[in-house]
């Protein structure tokens, strides 16, 4: 496996997750499964490289002409903001701060 058998896209994202598609050659396609998502355990013994968090949530087969075969695409929760931003907004709601952070990591 070498930094040549993967392409990774630039980052984007909508208001909850960023994305990224990672497009693997073709020569390593047996190696990733076909009927079901990766762990990050699994797609990092695959050899692709990406900070903690990323969730593998769909494949997508690549052009018939294309040197890969098949492209994974991952998902990263946007985490909320500071919550000590958000004290402000959320004392006028009636809420503490203590709510935001218990809300924060149920969302999460």
């Amino acid at each position: 496996m070498s930094e040549e058998d993967y392409y990774y896209s630039e980052k984007y994202e909508d208001d909850k997750y960023e994305y990224r598609h990672v497009i693997i050659a073709k020569d390593l396609v047996k190696d990733v499964p076909k009927d079901k998502l990766m762990t990050e355990r699994e797609w990092r013994a695959l050899g692709i490289r990406q900070s903690k968090g990323w969730e593998h949530y769909m494949v997508h087969p690549a052009e018939r002409h294309a040197r890969s075969l098949i492209v994974t695409i991952f998902k990263l929760r946007i985490p909320l903001q500071n919550p000590r931003e958000l004290n402000f907004a959320f004392e006028i709601c009636g809420l503490s701060i203590n709510c935001l952070i218990i809300l924060q990591h149920r969302l999460i």
